[in-house]
């Protein structure tokens, strides 16, 4: 008999996606975290999706204040409406698998209660960077944290550099730490037909974007297009701020840029840019990344990328002009990068991440 594996997420922008999960190329499912590649011959496989905002229904205002309170104190959520949203469906499934911190917490606190029988997984994306860099009241915030994390069956990082911070700060027994292999969509983020243009492409609209330093950094001269939700001061370049845009227009623009760079604030844990630097590398764009532990298990250093100093407008600056004098060299290592994604990073490598701790622990 097939146990039931739940999936939980909290995208507005899943509300697009979630009805062609099933189909290959109607729209970037990189956000699924491999829900689409699960081995439905040992697994039942179903989702939910809660609303995200402030002001979507009754449970979720009564609970807000208390989320909005938590996030003053950890810079990072806890939806508890989650459980009355979907109560039949989480106290039905074996297997419940909560895509990132803020889900988890969620359901983690009514697994606590005993209000969820089943084992509970979970991808901690930012516990342990919030809580080196932003926790207050850190001797009661980190104990509240760990005291949620520990409930778990599983806790997956996105990098093995990550892995013990997650014991060091949350006494999560190291054996229950695992690594989660975020996987891109290469049926979706492809190459395209036409030459490369000569901006250069920036894109994200998360926490640690660090889009003062790439601005600063831009060399006198250049053209960069930056899709983004962000306020971001342009300084007097030629700088182009887009947003709102389709998934399709967003992989053209991959498609043309003639480099794409993700610049991060110094991180230590966390794996931010991961998926938009994924999805440059499939459309067979030449990536620059802010240089991070985490991203450096992902990513060889002239193998599929080049890394500057997070932080640093002119190391940033010599790896662009290293970029622009050195196409031929910016092109190789974008084709060693797209073939090392669709090798080790896709929807089946993010399943099968799951698929073994479950299994193992079964």
């Amino acid at each position: 008999m097939k146990q039931k594996l739940l999936y939980v997420f909290r995208f507005n922008y899943l509300n697009e996606v979630l009805p062609h999960y099933r189909e290959q190329g109607k729209a970037p499912r990189d956000f699924l975290y491999g829900m689409q590649a699960i081995d439905e011959s040992r697994l039942e496989v179903s989702y939910v999706n809660a609303p995200q905002g402030p002001g979507h229904g009754f449970m979720r205002r009564f609970f807000f204040p208390i989320e909005k309170l938590f996030s003053k104190f950890t810079k990072l959520g806890w939806p508890l409406e989650i459980f009355f949203l979907f109560r039949r469906e989480l106290r039905s499934a074996k297997y419940v698998f909560c895509v990132n911190d803020p889900i988890g917490f969620a359901v983690l606190f009514w697994k606590r209660l005993g209000m969820i029988p089943g084992d509970v997984y979970l991808i901690a994306q930012s516990a342990h960077e919030r809580c080196r860099e932003h926790f207050r009241i850190a001797w009661f915030t980190r104990r509240l944290v760990g005291w949620l994390l520990r409930a778990a069956r599983g806790v997956f990082v996105l990098a093995p550099s990550a892995r013990q911070s997650i014991t060091d700060y949350f006494h999560v027994p190291s054996s229950r730490v695992h690594e989660f292999v975020f996987g891109g969509d290469a049926d979706f983020w492809t190459p395209g037909d036409a030459a490369r243009e000569s901006f250069v492409l920036s894109i994200g609209n998360d926490f640690n974007r660090d889009y003062r330093t790439l601005v600063r950094a831009l060399p006198d001269g250049e053209s960069l297009t930056i899709i983004t939700t962000k306020s971001v001061e342009k300084d007097g370049k030629d700088i182009t701020i887009v947003q709102g845009l389709p998934n399709e227009t967003v992989r053209d623009y991959y498609r043309r840029a003639a480099l794409v760079v993700i610049p991060s604030i110094p991180l230590v844990y966390e794996s931010s840019g991961l998926s938009s630097a994924l999805q440059a590398v499939l459309c067979g764009a030449p990536l620059i990344m802010s240089d991070a532990p985490t991203m450096r298990d992902v990513f060889t250093e002239k193998e599929h990328c080049l890394f500057y100093g997070a932080g640093n407008p002119d190391a940033l600056r010599t790896v662009l002009r290293y970029a622009k004098e050195h196409p031929e060299d910016m092109h190789a290592m974008a084709g060693r990068a797209r073939a090392h994604v669709l090798k080790n990073r896709t929807p089946r490598h993010a399943a099968e991440s799951l698929e073994r701790v479950i299994y193992a622990n079964t």
